[in-house]
């Protein structure tokens, strides 16, 4: 079982049908899916404004996860990625991982405010992989973009 340095999340796909935590170890990611409940609560606390844990993931501590608990996951080798890509735009910011045969997955970052977080756990951990795209270079680009 790897042991998982990092997690960000919650995460969306599908059209925010599906929430996800995503955990980082040295040599591998997963995207470990919330249930249909566990989704169906979480946009519910979000969209009633009930007091959450932004950008922390049902894990706790990343650790090594469970993935034998019946969710759904991906599974990301990280010398077979050829990107991994943070995107901040006026329709959403999100996190893009493409593999090297150019299969990619987005992940889209619900609270805007996490973008920052999780631009500087990404860097930290895959920095020959990461990309930026559309994030402002100054701090009054940066001001006007949240």
């Amino acid at each position: 079982m790897p042991q998982f340095e990092r997690a960000i999340g919650p995460v969306w796909s599908n059209w925010g049908l599906r929430a996800w935590d995503l955990l980082f170890a040295k040599d591998e990611i997963i995207a470990r899916r919330y249930s249909t409940w566990e989704t169906w609560k979480l946009a519910a606390r979000q969209h009633f404004k009930v007091p959450t844990d932004p950008g922390g993931t049902g894990l706790g501590s990343p650790g090594s996860a469970p993935l034998h608990d019946g969710r759904g996951f991906r599974h990301y080798v990280v010398s077979g990625l050829r990107s991994i890509t943070v995107t901040v735009s006026a329709g959403g910011n999100n996190v893009t991982i493409t593999s090297s045969s150019g299969r990619s997955d987005r992940y889209d970052i619900q609270h805007r405010p996490l973008t920052e977080q999780f631009r500087q756990a990404l860097q930290a951990m895959y920095p020959s992989l990461y990309a930026e795209s559309g994030v402002p270079a100054t701090l009054a680009g940066r001001l006007l973009k949240k």
